[in-house]
């Protein structure tokens, strides 16, 4: 499952400059959980969406980009907080009120038309709580305040992890496309058990940790390659448990439909 996955990796590398958390980070995501859903579930996801590639499905997982509703994609949170609040942080809507909203409508017997909008919607905003910026501090939008510089460029923290990092991981060889990445461990049961909302909180220790640069600083960061070293299997990561995830969530939700 794994080969299959870096197979489209590879490909969709070599179209174009990969952004972590763009639309090839969330084409990366889909492309993983396609090959960890069961064929019964598969089945499913491809009716409600009526596709029966998986380059297809990993499109549509970017959907939710081309729309308006952009206050969705994340959850901030007050620079002290230790762990994500609901009623707190959530209180406007955010990624994991959305989550459940999906799942809810996945669940009930609405239309498919808007069964294959939450579904779609559900695949984009799993990828997003994995990404470590987009749980991040209320006052500076998730450090898209936060201003440095990458390779003579200048950049937001932000964009650093949504449109930088996956390109710095790709690397080219004499032989085609390298990419340097052991899967996670503990796939199953301990990615099956826990819920959206885990995922997120886990997020936030990750945003929290030194190597993300992020708490306590002051901005004027060079973004080098010891940073991207330091922080390339974090992403890498986050992007894997986004997929496995997300096949075990809609493994919960349509398995037995």
């Amino acid at each position: 499952m794994r080969a299959a996955a870096l197979s489209f990796l590879f490909l969709i590398g070599a179209a174009a400059p990969a952004r972590a958390w763009g639309p090839d980070g969330h084409r990366i995501a889909c492309s993983t959980a396609w090959d960890e859903m069961a064929a019964p579930v598969r089945a499913k996801v491809t009716a409600l969406l009526e596709l029966s590639q998986k380059e297809a499905f990993a499109e549509s997982c970017a959907w939710l980009d081309t729309q308006a509703q952009t206050n969705l994609h994340h959850v901030f949170v007050p620079k002290a907080a230790r762990a994500i609040v609901m009623a707190r942080d959530c209180a406007n809507g955010c990624a994991l009120t959305e989550i459940g909203r999906s799942v809810a409508i996945l669940k009930s017997n609405a239309t498919q038309a808007d069964q294959a909008r939450a579904l779609k919607t559900l695949a984009h905003l799993v990828a997003d709580i994995h990404q470590p910026l987009n749980i991040g501090f209320a006052e500076d939008g998730g450090g898209a305040q936060v201003k440095g510089s990458f390779r003579g460029k200048a950049v937001t923290l932000r964009a650093m992890w949504e449109q930088e990092m996956i390109a710095t991981l790709i690397k080219p060889n004499s032989s085609g496309l390298s990419y340097d990445f052991k899967s996670i461990e503990g796939r199953a049961p301990e990615t099956r058990a826990r819920t959206p909302l885990d995922w997120a909180n886990e997020t936030l220790w990750i945003m929290r940790s030194p190597a993300t640069g992020y708490l306590g600083t002051p901005g004027g960061i060079d973004y080098d390659d010891t940073y991207v070293g330091q922080n390339r299997r974090v992403a890498l990561a986050q992007l894997d448990k986004a997929g496995v995830r997300l096949a075990a969530l809609l493994t919960d939700i349509l398995d037995g439909t």
